[in-house]
C-alpha cells in the first residue's frame, strides 16, 4: 500500500515490523503468521479490512492476537463466525500455548480441550451470584455443583425433619412456640430458594 495512504496506527505497526526485515527474526515471524492464516483459514490476503464483513474482521483480529501472543491473552467468545476446521484448529493451538490466555466462551467442548482452570459466575446454592471455579474443564464444574447440590439436599432432608418434629400431634402432646416456627419458616424460605436455583450450565 503506498505509503501517503497509510493510517497513523498503519504506520506505526509498518515501522514495527521492518524492525524484523534485516534479522533473522524476520523469517520465524514470517513462518509464525503463516501457520496462523493457515490455521483459522484466512486467504485472499490483498483484500482491505474495509470491504470486509463483521465476521471476518473478527477472524483477522482474533488472527493478530494470536501471532503477538501477549503475556495475557483475552478472547471473548473465539468460536463465533469460526467453520468447523478453524475451531478444531484453533482448540489444539490454545491447548499447546505457553503463556495465559483467559477465554469467555460458552463452548462446553471448547472449554474441556483448552481449559486448565474454569471460572463460573452464578447463583449455585442459593447465597446469591458469585464467582466459582474448578481445576480443569467442565466436568470438574459440574462435579463440584453436583456436590454443592448434594449439600442442599441433605439440608432439605433436616429440615423437614426438623418440621415433622415440631408438628402439634392430635393430643396436643407437641407445641412449637411462635418463635420456633418463625425460626424454621425462615430456613425453609432459604433452602427452597436454593432448591429452586438453575445451576445448569
Amino acid at each position: 500500500e503506498a505509503l501517503d495512504q497509510r493510517t497513523d496506527a498503519e504506520d506505526t505497526e509498518y515501522n514495527s515490523l521492518s524492525e524484523y526485515v534485516p534479522s533473522e527474526n524476520w523469517g520465524r515471524y514470517e513462518a509464525k503468521v503463516q501457520v496462523v492464516l493457515n490455521g483459522l483459514r484466512i486467504d485472499r490476503l490483498e483484500r482491505e479490512m474495509k470491504i470486509l464483513s463483521g465476521g471476518w474482521k473478527t477472524r483477522v483480529d482474533l488472527a493478530r492476537a494470536l501471532v503477538l501472543q501477549p503475556t495475557v491473552l483475552m478472547l471473548d467468545e473465539p468460536t463465533n463466525n469460526l467453520d468447523l476446521e478453524a475451531v478444531i484448529w484453533l482448540q489444539h493451538y490454545l491447548s499447546t500455548y505457553k503463556k495465559t490466555f483467559i477465554c469467555v466462551t460458552h463452548s462446553e467442548d471448547f472449554v474441556d480441550t483448552v481449559a486448565t482452570d474454569t471460572w463460573f459466575i452464578g447463583d449455585i446454592d442459593g447465597t446469591g451470584q458469585a464467582l466459582y471455579s474448578s481445576s480443569g474443564g467442565m466436568k470438574g464444574l459440574r462435579r463440584m455443583i453436583t456436590e454443592k447440590r448434594t449439600d442442599v439436599e441433605r439440608r432439605l432432608a433436616k429440615f423437614e425433619k426438623e418440621l415433622a418434629a415440631m408438628k402439634v400431634d392430635k393430643k396436643g402432646k407437641k407445641r412449637a412456640t411462635e418463635g420456633q416456627m418463625a425460626s424454621l419458616f425462615a430456613k425453609a424460605s432459604t433452602v427452597s430458594s436454593i432448591v429452586s436455583t438453575d445451576a445448569t450450565l
